[in-house]
């Protein structure tokens, strides 16, 4: 009995000891970095082409004043508009060449008209990626092109018609099953917060352990 109660009590010391609360600390602190540096920095080992589409409303006429408003888009009257852009970006760990593509990408978009407005240069990484665009009846072709790992650029278009214009890109690329489709920036950005959220409480949570360990066992020191 004797042996279990000095037992007990060498437990309960060990608990409060410097020792053990500064172990509990510095994971308090290393775990959620480490969380941290493997989510940022998890390689993608494989070839891979992933997209996003943003779309901004522009113009939007009641029909009850159609006849008295006019909006014209290179001299011709619109009704219904969005500037629409796709984000293109090689999101693997290799290099996509323009020999690894079967045929140009197709941005294509369902429903309404869309017209080219530019390629900004603000988003093409690196600056001198050359593009190769041919406007089609429903969208754009791409022409094949050298993409390294982070390498992207952006098209953006201006969409005619009443219905949401939601663009797909499509292509057939030598070790890519699919093309992604992204989230848009406003949902990375929730999901970053999300893991920030999640690293904030694993923190928490330590803190809070180490806290109660340290009050049970002072508590149960002073007892004995």
């Amino acid at each position: 009995m004797w042996r279990s109660h000095s037992m007990f009590l060498l437990g309960a010391s060990f608990l409060a000891s410097p020792v053990f609360l500064g172990v509990v600390g510095v994971l308090a602190v290393a775990v959620p970095v480490v969380l941290w540096l493997a989510d940022r920095l998890r390689p993608e080992r494989r070839r891979a082409l992933s997209y996003s589409v943003a779309v901004a409303p522009l113009v939007d006429v009641n029909s009850e004043v159609r006849d008295r408003v006019k909006v014209l888009f290179d001299g011709q009257p619109i009704a219904h508009a969005s500037l629409v852009t796709v984000r293109v970006r090689n999101s693997g760990s290799r290099p996509i060449s323009a020999a690894d593509f079967d045929k140009p990408m197709r941005i294509r978009f369902d429903g309404g008209t869309a017209t080219i407005l530019d390629t900004p240069d603000d988003a093409r990484v690196p600056r001198d990626l050359s593009l190769s665009l041919s406007e089609t009846s429903d969208g754009v072709t791409i022409e094949p092109l050298l993409l390294n790992p982070r390498d992207r650029f952006a098209v953006r278009f201006l969409a005619e018609g009443s219905g949401r214009s939601t663009p797909t890109l499509s292509a057939r690329i030598a070790g890519v099953e699919r093309v992604e489709r992204e989230a848009t920036p406003d949902t990375r950005a929730d999901q970053s917060s999300r893991r920030a959220q999640t690293l904030t409480s694993v923190s928490a949570i330590l803190g809070a352990v180490a806290s109660v360990a340290a009050a049970i066992a002072a508590f149960v020191v002073a007892k004995h």
